[in-house]
């Protein structure tokens, strides 16, 4: 007697369902995609995809973080930060703004000031005295780093950082950061690279990195350097990432206070998320980074592997957060292919932004994304003809007439005494987001409402994410509401079955209504 009752139940919550969700609910008949998938073709339990045993890189997983040092140059002749002025750049966490409370913040780690004597003792800040700027940039790098080591060295016991006593300091026992004052607002960026050879501190050899910027750059950035020192964090604007990710560009002009959080794909492996594995067709209502209980999603198809997948986040911009300069508000798409997040070609994408406009975004140098740089020099002609000029040009950095040929990798590749000058990418030319970025049913610029991109190589994927909008939430549009179709028999790609085509949402971004039409084929 009560079968009835439940099935009454059912259809009157999934009516519910789509009136508050703006989601058009299937046809009398029709099977909802949940049941329908085959359960038996996702194993269990399901793969860790952020399979820390096996890393991208040696410290590409979450882990316990080393103590950080940051030692501050000064100069006679320029206006300097003073210690508490450095000191509030890095720490303390839990005050907003900092490096090691975005790393907190975003789930990557805690970051803790080094013991040292300097000033005010044990907060990470060493303070050292350079003398006159004017030749200090003329120094190589490497040699610069050095110096600071050794004015640093009498207020650090660096032979404590040596933890497993193998004679050498690495990245996995110390982060170092070497600031000096910025001589002028240009020099705001920041790199990481090698110190110079010299002798040993304390007894130990320097074989860590440390990461380099000036007075003027921003915490952002020093905490996408650190993160190469922490994490061995790859670069990924060359992907044209954008500013959605740590791993995207990060210089935004002198101390211009600009955050971005990591994507869904940084979280997973070095971050705190464990993204939900979707088995079956199923609604999915995503909150953006700013609300708790932050969460993404993760599609693939076990008979493809774990090497290619989907994920999928709700980001949005919000004053005083770690995203509140993302370009655009909405459902964020990642297609992942673990085979390439390494690749070095800016063509060849390991994490590629999902557009709801299906256009790739440009790479750093390789603009036009067709694996060829350089092949339209700044002339003011469309050498490569493809309607634009002079799209495709690398900084020659050395004068030598010729670009990227020294790319950073610590070696002197065209061998004219120099080391990493001419590098591939150049942060400040890399593509910075758009607010067309993002999926969302309440910008009319983007009315696309389903993903159904295919793999990285161009196979079909078989699996989608569609119906994409938003709830009635408080706060207002906060929440990303969206139906996820995995492979196998269900109600939206799937072979045999009645599929759910959508008309255009209103200014509202609700869905009043619905077509219903047969599938032949996976799409």
């Amino acid at each position: 007697m009560q079968k009835p009752r439940r099935l009454v139940g059912v259809a009157v919550a999934a009516a519910l369902l789509a009136t508050t969700f703006g989601l058009a609910a299937p046809a009398a008949g029709q099977t909802t995609g949940g049941t329908a998938a085959t359960a038996a073709s996702y194993p269990f339990p399901l793969p860790d995809f952020s399979h820390p045993d096996s890393p991208h890189a040696p410290q590409f997983r979450k882990h316990q973080l080393p103590p950080m040092l940051v030692v501050s140059g000064r100069f006679d002749d320029l206006t300097n930060l003073s210690e508490s002025g450095t000191e509030d750049k890095f720490f303390p966490i839990f005050t907003f703004g900092n490096v090691s409370d975005y790393y907190l913040q975003n789930g990557l780690g805690v970051l803790v000031p080094v013991p040292e004597t300097y000033g005010q003792r044990d907060n990470g800040v060493v303070m050292v005295e350079l003398g006159k700027s004017a030749g200090w940039f003329t120094q190589d790098v490497g040699v610069r780093r050095r110096t600071m080591l050794d004015l640093a060295d009498p207020f650090v016991d660096f032979a404590r950082f040596d933890t497993n006593n193998n004679g050498r300091i690495e990245n996995s026992e110390l982060v170092v950061v070497t600031l000096v004052t910025s001589p002028d607002p240009t020099y705001s960026c920041g790199q990481t690279a090698a110190v110079g050879p010299g002798r040993a501190l304390d007894g130990k050899t320097i074989a860590f990195t440390t990461a380099d910027g000036g007075s003027l750059t921003n915490n952002l950035t020093f905490a996408h350097e650190v993160a190469h020192q922490t994490f061995d964090l790859a670069d990924h604007y060359g992907f044209g990432v954008g500013s959605w990710d740590l791993a995207g560009p990060t210089c935004a002009g002198p101390n211009n206070p600009i955050w971005q959080a990591p994507n869904a794909w940084h979280r997973m492996h070095i971050g705190d998320d464990k993204p939900t594995v979707i088995t079956k067709d199923r609604y999915v209502t995503l909150l953006p980074t700013d609300m708790s209980p932050y969460g993404s999603y993760l599609l693939y198809d076990p008979d493809r592997g774990t090497d290619d997948y989907f994920m999928i986040e709700a980001r949005r911009p919000v004053a005083g957060t770690y995203d509140q300069n993302v370009p655009d508000d909405g459902l964020m798409v990642w297609r992942v292919d673990e085979r390439n997040v390494r690749s070095g070609l800016e063509h060849v994408r390991g994490v590629e932004m999902i557009r709801p406009d299906g256009m790739r975004t440009p790479g750093c140098i390789d603009q036009d994304v067709d694996g060829r740089t350089d092949e339209d020099p700044v002339n003011g002609r469309d050498d490569d003809g493809d309607g634009r000029t002079d799209e495709d040009n690398g900084p020659d950095r050395d004068g030598d007439g010729r670009t990227d040929e020294d790319p950073v990798n610590k070696m002197d590749d065209d061998g004219d005494g120099a080391v990493d000058e001419d590098p591939q990418q150049e942060d400040r030319a890399c593509y910075g987001g758009s607010d067309t970025d993002a999926w969302n049913a309440f910008d009319a610029r983007t009315p696309q409402r389903e993903m159904t991109a295919a793999w990285a190589d161009g196979t079909p994927a078989k699996v989608a994410v569609r119906a994409i909008g938003h709830t009635f939430a408080v706060p207002a549009r906060a929440m990303v509401r969206a139906f996820v179709d995995v492979r196998g028999p269900g109600i939206l790609v799937d072979a045999g079955r009645t599929e759910w085509r959508f008309a255009a949402p209103d200014a509202d971004g609700r869905q009043h209504h619905h077509l219903l039409v047969r599938g032949d084929e996976h799409r």
